[in-house]
């Protein structure tokens, strides 16, 4: 079972947006501006969340599977998507 590189990135983006905003809400930021640091863990998971989702992310072997058979299907090298981020 071969995961996508850029699924995995974007997956990892999410997680890393999640534990800035828990920290945020915590009060440990990296920002000095407190108000500041809000915005852009807001800005910051939005942005992650709505890229991680909008392609698609095959994590299962029917999944992988299915997007192999409709890159078959529609003559696209293997190679080609797994570069697309």
């Amino acid at each position: 079972m071969k995961i996508k590189k850029a699924t995995i990135i974007r997956t990892i983006l999410l997680i890393v947006a999640i534990i800035n905003r828990f920290l945020t809400t915590k009060g440990i930021t990296f920002i000095v501006d407190e108000t500041l640091a809000g915005y852009f863990a807001d800005i910051f998971i939005a942005i992650t969340g709505i890229a991680a989702f909008w392609y698609n992310n095959s994590f299962t072997k029917n999944a992988i599977a299915a997007d192999n058979y409709l890159a078959d299907l529609r003559g696209v090298a293997e190679d080609d998507e797994e570069d697309e981020v």
